[in-house]
């Protein structure tokens, strides 16, 4: 499949990709084609379950809070255990995740359980992500190969929320989530393939938390709060375009065509970080990016309006993201890449926790979406002050 992509576009994509890269590009697109069939309708799930915003933003706040706390615990798993078998045991912990979901209609209780598998399963998953693709990676080419990353996800992400508004269309939540669940595992096998990576000694838990609250780590968290928007974006931008397109196919499908749209722009913006400095990248997407959350404040919930503001959206956030992962994964090959990956992880976890706070908060004195859009606004503006890797040292 890449080579097939990389004939068509040789300047856009890696040249030479790692055996190890080319799997975890794999286990990506499986795993993105899983998730993008639900994840979309996760947080409509809970909407159609009668959870008022407000409670859907407790849900998630949970979610972050306790992610806070254990994906520390996460990175000595993956330390202790390898990074591909830690991927594997995630993805158990996923599927046990939307069986609890599933079962929150018939026993109420499990939604206090849920946020708990959910923490779980990203703090074992993201640590040992992160440090596979900071090792598989090339350092000239890694704009690109995050981007290819990026693609495959693309173009899953393009197929899963039409296949998953199908599938509830014609058989509902509970044959959507079986099917998924399959996926998650099929998703691991890729990786099964590679050799196991155990010669990264893990830090202690407090050693995690010591990167994470130095002073000189500062200004890289604060950067990284910036993914606060991401919540707004995951789990509110889906119930509003459910209130605006209330029917499960046309809203897979809007979605479905907005990321099409998005796919050879990203690659545009992998080979531009590779050619120049990333700090302008970085810099322009996250105006762009908080210019696309300003502009949905006046939605007339018009499809076209919701194709296009998305589709602005995702390539802005592309913009965000391949400088800043690759800034990230650069740090992590200098230094440790779970030490990396844990402290990305946990700043990126508060930033969403507090949002949803926040959030929760700002609801009860101005419009909900209001608040929504200009708070992620505002917090897009703070991937900006990422330091090139250069100028960083998180551990010592």
């Amino acid at each position: 499949m890449f080579r097939r992509f990389r004939g068509y576009f040789p300047h856009y994509f890696s040249k030479h990709p790692t055996h190890e890269l080319k799997e975890l590009y794999w286990s990506v697109g499986i795993m993105d084609f899983a998730t993008s069939a639900v994840a979309l309708f996760e947080p409509i799930y809970l909407w159609t379950l009668g959870f008022g915003l407000e409670k859907i933003l407790l849900f998630y706040a949970a979610v972050y809070l306790l992610y806070t706390i254990l994906v520390p615990l996460g990175g000595r798993v993956a330390a202790r255990f390898g990074f591909e078998h830690t991927i594997l045991y995630s993805q158990f912990a996923f599927i046990a995740y939307y069986m609890c979901l599933f079962g929150i209609s018939s026993w109420p209780g499990l939604v206090y359980v849920a946020p708990v598998i959910f923490a779980i399963q990203k703090s074992l998953y993201w640590p040992a992500y992160h440090a596979d693709f900071t090792l598989f990676s090339g350092r000239d080419q890694r704009g690109r190969e995050i981007s290819g990353v990026l693609t495959v996800s693309s173009i899953a992400t393009i197929l899963g929320p039409i296949f998953g508004g199908l599938v509830l269309n014609f058989f509902g939540f509970h044959a959507l989530f079986t099917v998924v669940a399959m996926l998650f595992l099929a998703s691991t096998r890729p990786l099964l393939k590679l050799k196991e990576i155990h010669d990264l000694a893990p830090f202690s838990y407090k050693k995690y938390w010591e990167i994470l609250l130095t002073p000189r780590h500062r200004q890289s968290a604060i950067a990284y709060l910036g993914y606060a928007e991401e919540l707004i974006a995951l789990v509110m931008w889906p119930v509003f375009l459910f209130v605006a397109i209330p029917h499960y196919d046309q809203l897979g499908l809007l979605v479905g065509l907005s990321t099409f749209i998005t796919v050879v722009l990203v690659l545009l913006i992998g080979k531009k970080t590779d050619q120049t400095a990333k700090k302008p990248v970085l810099t322009l997407g996250s105006l762009l990016l908080s210019g696309s959350w300003l502009f949905r404040a006046f939605l007339n919930f018009l499809a076209w309006q919701l194709v296009v503001l998305d589709a602005f959206g995702r390539v802005a956030k592309s913009m965000v993201s391949i400088p800043t992962m690759a800034i990230t994964y650069e740090h992590g090959i200098r230094e440790d890449p779970l030490a990396i990956a844990v402290f990305f992880e946990q700043a990126l976890a508060i930033g969403k926790f507090l949002m949803a706070i926040l959030m929760i908060v700002l609801m009860q004195f101005v419009s909900p979406w209001l608040a929504f859009f200009v708070v992620s606004a505002l917090a897009s503006l703070l991937y900006a002050r990422l330091k090139d890797s250069k100028n960083q040292g998180l551990v010592k």
